[in-house]
């Protein structure tokens, strides 16, 4: 892979927090617990063990907590937006696990 060519628009920072995650338009809440991977401008990518059926197309509202520690050290505190899950996909080898790729549908919030 290397010399390969980055095809992404955006950097990815590795921030690994906890994240909530609120499914919009559903009568019965629908909410889990994920794990970020990483973060860019447009969207972040979530780590999940939750047995909560996620179908690309599905809206959320996410939130998080940045800590002011963290291997970015270039933001920190409460961060949410709207996500619309682009992709679910198994983690090899890892059963029972799946990455869940959220773009976001609004610009991104901070409280610092």
């Amino acid at each position: 892979m290397v010399g390969e060519m980055e095809r992404r628009k955006c950097r990815r920072l590795t921030i690994r927090t906890d994240i909530l995650c609120k499914k919009i338009g559903t009568v019965n809440d629908h909410n889990f617990i994920c794990n970020s991977v990483n973060i860019s401008p447009e969207g972040l990518l979530a780590e999940s063990s939750s047995h909560t059926e996620i179908n690309a197309g599905d809206i959320f509202n996410i939130e998080m907590d940045v800590p002011p520690q963290n291997i970015s050290d270039i933001i920190a505190g409460k961060f949410w937006a709207y996500g619309k899950v682009i992709r679910v996909a198994e983690i090899q080898p890892k059963p029972g696990k799946k990455h869940i790729a959220f773009q976001f549908c609004t610009r991104p919030h901070f409280e610092i």
